[in-house]
């Protein structure tokens, strides 16, 4: 067994999610990273706009292992003051009637001040509005496991070891020296690649689009889909139509406003026409995993209060009958 063991004094940065995730894989539980933790490990700004959190997809049978090997490590879940928790993920919706990333178990990890390199997964300054900003960040941040199932169904579910290098659904990430702080350069993590991740926003805000007013793929979305465009062109391999499954392809190439073949590239921003064009294409997509039995039912509007982390109980329920209380 490996010895990783958490205390309040470690710096939380990216090289550390990485040394959780390969305490884990050595533990028997294979671990994909999700949301920001995801491109962080591959870009240090990607301007989406989510909570400061580390999230972390489990395989669904693996969840309660996952959560004996962090308590063994002396990770933190008790539950506490429901308005010291809500404060922790301030972009989230939290509410009986809106759709949100809930994790099905989360830890409290000690943020502690910056250091120098800090920003590669949190930004310094938390003044206004902030895609990385971290309120109250001395105090804490979340780890979240996430139940695969939940919002990652189209994909296979993380395994152990390494991805093999044509793997169709995650990718290797590994952390040079200068990212990683020196000592712990060449760690290793598995991802979901970008394609796959951005491909399961589009089936989620087809899943949930008439149970929640909104959700944070609702947001997610449009913001990869500038992240695209505005790509460097390092970046070009991860967003290209070819990266995609052929059934995301159409919608893919009008997303990056890419011609069809013998056609000029449009140079003009997205249009009403091209809206119209774009729900028309997502209406398609939607009836067609409809009557193939591929899009499940929403979780949504009220998320079973059973499978949410139970640190998350408090919120959820206070939210619902404490709404005028900021």
């Amino acid at each position: 067994m490996a010895s990783f063991e958490y205390s309040a004094d470690q710096r939380i940065d990216i090289a550390w999610v990485f040394q959780v995730v390969n305490h884990l894989e050595e533990n028997g539980v294979p671990v994909g990273l999700m949301n920001r933790c995801l491109f962080r490990a591959r870009v240090e700004e990607d301007r989406l706009y989510m909570d400061p959190t580390i999230d972390l997809d489990v395989p669904d049978d693996l969840l309660g292992e996952a959560v004996k090997v962090l308590r063994n490590a002396k990770f933190d879940d008790r539950p506490r003051a429901w308005k010291e928790t809500r404060k922790l993920i301030p972009c989230q919706a939290v509410s009986a009637y809106q759709g949100w990333f809930v994790p099905a178990h989360a830890f409290y990890v000690r943020r502690g001040p910056f250091e120098d390199g800090d920003a590669r997964l949190w930004e310094q300054h938390d003044e206004g509005f902030d895609y990385d900003s971290v309120v109250n960040r001395r105090g804490d941040v979340l780890l979240q496991l996430f139940r695969h199932s939940d919002y990652l169904w189209n994909l296979p579910a993380p395994t152990l070891g390494p991805p093999a290098p044509d793997d169709r659904f995650y990718d290797l990430i590994t952390l040079d020296e200068s990212t990683a702080g020196g000592s712990t350069g060449g760690l290793t993590a598995k991802g979901i690649r970008l394609a796959r991740y951005a491909e399961s926003m589009v089936l989620l805000c087809l899943r949930d689009k008439t149970s929640i007013s909104a959700g944070p793929w609702d947001i997610v979305w449009p913001q990869l889909q500038n992240m695209a465009r505005e790509g460097h062109e390092e970046q070009a391999s991860w967003w290209a139509v070819s990266a995609f499954r052929p059934f995301f392809q159409e919608l893919w190439r009008h997303v990056l406003l890419k011609p069809e073949p013998g056609q000029e590239p449009s140079t003009s921003p997205p249009s009403a026409e091209w809206n119209r064009n774009y729900r028309e294409i997502m209406d398609k997509m939607e009836a067609t995993l409809t009557e193939r039995g591929l899009l499940p039912d929403s979780p949504f509007p009220m998320f079973p209060v059973s499978r949410m982390a139970p640190i998350l109980h408090s919120v959820y329920e206070e939210e619902l009958f404490e709404s005028e209380d900021p």
